[in-house]
């Protein structure tokens, strides 16, 4: 369901159907962690708060690396968003052969979520609600 790119950049989602949406939304254990973290802490209120924003105690939701609790918050927010609007366009265009999604700031394609098959224009598809082939 991952994949990742020759030059490094964080790796995109490869949705094919419904059940690969349920399956990343259920099984993404950077949450998890990140809550058992928190609840197993006895900081000061000001020193945990430094801690979210600042120190590495968060996880990227795809690809398991360290980043602050803030923005894991707001990156997974971003992939659960693209996963929930993925599935509404596999119901809508299950011609796409599938999406990729990265929809994260250092995201390496064109769009947050792009369509395997190549050449179909998701922003006109949207926006006049229905297939720009």
């Amino acid at each position: 369901m991952q994949e990742h790119s020759a030059d490094l950049l964080p790796p995109h989602l490869i949705i094919n159907s419904e059940s690969d949406v349920d399956r990343f939304i259920a099984t993404n254990s950077s949450v998890r962690r990140s809550k058992e973290w928190l609840v197993s802490q006895a900081f000061d209120p000001i020193e945990l708060f430094r801690l979210l924003k600042f120190g590495s105690i968060g996880f990227h939701p795809i690809d398991d690396r360290a980043i602050n609790l803030v923005e894991q918050i707001n990156q997974t927010w971003s992939y659960i968003s693209a996963l929930i609007a993925a599935r509404q366009l596999l119901k809508i265009h299950p011609d796409a052969g599938g999406f990729r999604l990265a929809p994260g700031t250092h995201a390496s394609l064109d769009l947050d979520i792009m369509s395997v098959q190549p050449g179909l224009n998701w922003r006109r598809s949207l926006r006049c609600g229905r297939s720009a082939q």
